[in-house]
């Protein structure tokens, strides 16, 4: 037989512990401020910004935004609340955050103000804001949308830093028709937000762009349009753009979908490096089942990383809101399922994206379990925004946040390991430089199989009596782990 070894760099390791609640639900305050509409966690998933739009300030419907901050053993909140100043802007709407949670930013497109539809209605304004060590101070002066009705900030994307901002107004009419939607990017320059480059506009009319992403430098922006016609009849597209030093140039051709109302792009998330990008369509003519994709550059365009990932059954919205890890290996998506709702996560492991845990279920029907995501950089952290959850009164919502611990990152620096064959009918040959102390197999429910004391660089693994199918075998040595897909034949 052909002996065929396979090479791997000892990067970031999964295995299938299930997710476990961090802390307490996080309950909206009083009826009706349906708080986890938006959400997003800071990189080490310590902090997190929580949005509660339709939230009332002395009788009137500003929406708020809140943080909280994890101390060990629950979720208490940090600073006042952060309010919209008149009604129906429902600030909050969107909400983004810095890697050291010390800078947010707060959307608030407007489009519940009762001047909406006038000629003078609201164009939705950004506010951005830091920590002081006990308050949250205003940092610069809103940045406000282009036009009435743009709905400028119903989409908002912070860099690492929070020294930069990609801002949605995807009904904005921009140079090629009405509600086609356009991205602005704006930077801090010590004093006050000034935008950096142009308009990034839709393509055509009626393509809603502006669902938005920006990397953690803020030199790649990805920018959903779900109502693009490309590819048939609201299909959807993506199109990523790069800073040049003095304009935004895309980067790459443009990602559309085929499938006729898709809505593809509706919802976006880069990478760290803004070389990897999940993006949902919730709905395609299959029903409402919906689906994720995920792109990678390779130096010359973007292509699919793995396989499209589907909603279980029609109605489930899969890929209402997506995330992503600071390296694109681990990805979540939820769906707004006329049941329950659900969340998945998946890692990326050898060409497949395989499901990481069971399906975090929400708590009662109809609460819209997930409307908004948010990952830790790892991937091991998971906050879902539920909107419509009664806990505290009538849509009050909550969010709930998850902990994997096993997804976390631990690498083998600079080691390599080899084994073969793979796939194999019964034993896989295992070699690498640094002492391997214990070798762990689980199926795919994340049910540990086989384990085996070795302390030894070389060995063989015997999986003759396992069934076939594909398993996860997870190597330790020393405190560090590394995750390889066997297929047993």
């Amino acid at each position: 037989m052909k002996k065929i070894t396979f090479l791997y760099l000892f990067t970031s390791f999964i295995s299938f512990a299930q997710w476990n609640q961090l802390g307490a639900d996080i309950d909206g305050l009083v009826a009706n401020e349906q708080s986890g509409t938006s959400n997003d966690l800071n990189a080490d998933g310590t902090v997190l910004i929580v949005g509660a739009p339709r939230a009332m300030d002395n009788g009137i419907m500003t929406g708020k935004a809140r943080v909280y901050e994890w101390n060990g053993t629950n979720w208490t909140q940090r600073g006042d609340d952060l309010i919209g100043s008149n009604q129906g802007d429902v600030f909050g709407e969107a909400v983004s955050i810095s890697s050291d949670g010390n800078t947010i930013a707060v959307g608030a497109p407007g489009f519940l103000n009762t001047s909406y539809l006038s000629p003078t209605g609201p164009t939705g304004y950004t506010r951005i804001f830091e920590w002081n060590g006990t308050s949250w101070i205003q940092k610069g002066t809103d940045i406000n949308g282009e036009a009435p009705n743009d709905v400028a900030g119903s989409s908002i994307s912070l860099t690492a830093n929070g020294n930069r901002i990609a801002i949605g107004a995807s009904s904005n009419d921009g140079v090629n028709g009405s509600s086609s939607g356009h991205c602005r990017i704006y930077e801090w320059n010590g004093s006050a937000w000034n935008q950096l480059g142009s308009d990034i506009d839709g393509e055509a009319a009626n393509d809603f762009s502006g669902s938005v992403s920006i990397n953690a430098t803020g030199t790649i922006v990805a920018i959903g349009a779900s109502g693009n016609d490309a590819g048939g009849t609201n299909t959807g597209q993506v199109r990523v753009y790069e800073w040049n030093g003095s304009s935004w140039i895309q980067k790459g051709t443009d990602i559309d979908s085929d499938n006729t109302n898709a809505s593809f792009g509706y919802t976006i998330s880069l990478d760290t490096s803004g070389n990897t990008f999940i993006a949902g369509g919730y709905s395609f003519v299959n029903g409402a089942l919906g689906f994720v994709k995920v792109f990678s550059w390779d130096g010359t365009d973007w292509v699919q990383k793995g396989e499209t990932i589907l909603g279980t059954t029609g109605s489930d919205f899969f890929g209402t809101a997506v995330g992503i890890s600071q390296d694109g290996s681990v990805i979540t998506a939820s769906s707004l399922t006329l049941v329950n709702g659900y969340v998945r996560v998946f890692k990326f492991i050898g060409s497949s994206w395989i499901q990481q845990g069971a399906d975090i279920l929400g708590e009662t029907n109809g609460d819209q379990f997930g409307r908004s995501l948010s990952l830790s950089a790892n991937g091991s952290i998971l906050a879902a925004g539920t909107p419509f959850n009664d806990g505290n009164g009538t849509s009050a919502g909550h969010v709930r946040v998850f902990e994997n611990t096993t997804l976390s990152t631990s690498n083998f620096e600079n080691s390599t390991i080899s084994f073969y064959p793979n796939p194999t009918n019964n034993i896989v040959n295992f070699s690498s430089p640094e002492t391997i102390e214990i070798i762990s197999l689980y199926n795919l429910l994340g049910q540990e199989v086989l384990s085996k004391e070795i302390n030894s660089n070389e060995f063989k693994l015997d999986i003759s009596s396992q069934p076939s199918g594909t398993y996860i075998a997870k190597i330790n040595s020393k405190g560090k782990s590394q995750s390889i897909k066997l297929i047993k034949l």
